[in-house]
């Protein structure tokens, strides 16, 4: 009961950060921190009231915490007063920058950070990341809360497509979602800047993509098993998928973005080749073939031919 709390936990605070404005807000990371760190209050206290001693993390995690310290301590130290002669030895250019703002009568304080305001928030978020990371390294364990995650980050990234494929075309909206001067030339969905848009639904096309090619094959070598597999193909979540897939296609080409739709075709080639050269001699090569045939001439030729992809390339 307090694992799927802290997983619910988790899946809240990842659903609900870019519905409001994409994100680009001063609460969105203090509700991500407070769900995340929630989330790790339930998790120690089911480690506190288990019979045995589960490590919080595995040893794999070592060097990626001491980056994640690095990071933080580093963005701190930025925000830490600095002695006005200490500053021109080691940072001439910020120490110019303050001697600047002093010139023009206000009162500097001297700091790394020539932008505290903006070194604060990004502080913020990398703290809430942190504990988001935190929280998800000691609740996805096994394989069954990994997919679940990823059901959950595909989900929320096909509704915001959606979302901005239905505005776009319609001309549907909600205000409260909206941010000021969105929708201007292409779908943004949730999010003021139509290249964020289309990089959270890159993200969702990477989750379904390991939710399609992540589950086992079936190997049948009579005619009736493979009659069988085909039945349980259509009978399984993999069309489901591959309807979230497309409208992930079809929100991307309608944001108009350059660096989102470069981004999601060199990425699915670079991943179609990777995973055909390792699987071209298991059970897994043609599904594998199948399911990335059926995005290039579906997805990429079909729908971005009817939803504009001229338009992406004018640009």
């Amino acid at each position: 009961m307090i694992h799927w709390t802290g997983m619910s936990l988790l899946i809240v605070a990842l659903a609900l950060i870019p519905v409001f404005r994409g994100g680009n807000a001063d609460w969105p990371p203090a509700l991500l921190a407070l769900s995340a760190a929630l989330s790790l209050v339930m998790a120690a206290w089911a480690s506190a009231r288990s019979s045995t001693t589960q490590l919080m993390m595995s040893r794999r995690a070592t060097l990626p915490l001491a980056l994640w310290f690095l990071w933080l301590g580093w963005q701190v130290i930025q925000l830490i007063p600095l002695p006005a002669e200490l500053l021109e030895q080691i940072a001439p250019y910020s120490y110019s920058v303050h001697q600047a703002i002093s010139a023009v009568g206000a009162q500097p304080v001297y700091r790394l950070s020539t932008a505290p305001l903006d070194s604060l928030r990004l502080l913020q978020w990398s703290l809430a990341y942190f504990t988001l990371y935190l929280a998800v390294l000691w609740h996805v364990r096994e394989r069954r809360d990994f997919k679940i995650l990823l059901i959950a980050i595909a989900v929320m990234t096909t509704l915001q497509a959606m979302y901005g494929a239905l505005h776009e075309i319609t001309g549907f909206t909600i205000s409260l979602l909206d941010p000021a001067n969105a929708h201007r030339h292409g779908a943004t969905g949730s999010f003021p800047n139509r290249n964020h848009f289309a990089a959270y639904l890159v993200l969702g096309a990477a989750t379904i993509l390991a939710l399609l090619l992540g589950r086992p094959s079936e190997s049948r070598q009579t005619l009736r098993g493979k009659l069988l597999s085909l039945l349980n193909l259509l009978a399984s979540p993999v069309l489901l998928y591959r309807m979230m897939l497309i409208a992930l296609v079809v929100g991307v080409v309608l944001s108009r973005s350059r660096m989102g739709n470069t981004s999601l075709a060199i990425g699915l080639s670079v991943l179609a080749v990777i995973w055909l050269l390792q699987t071209r001699k298991s059970a897994n090569f043609l599904k594998a073939l199948l399911i990335f045939g059926s995005i290039a001439v579906v997805d990429i030729a079909l729908i971005s031919e009817r939803f504009g992809i001229e338009r992406v390339l004018a640009r």
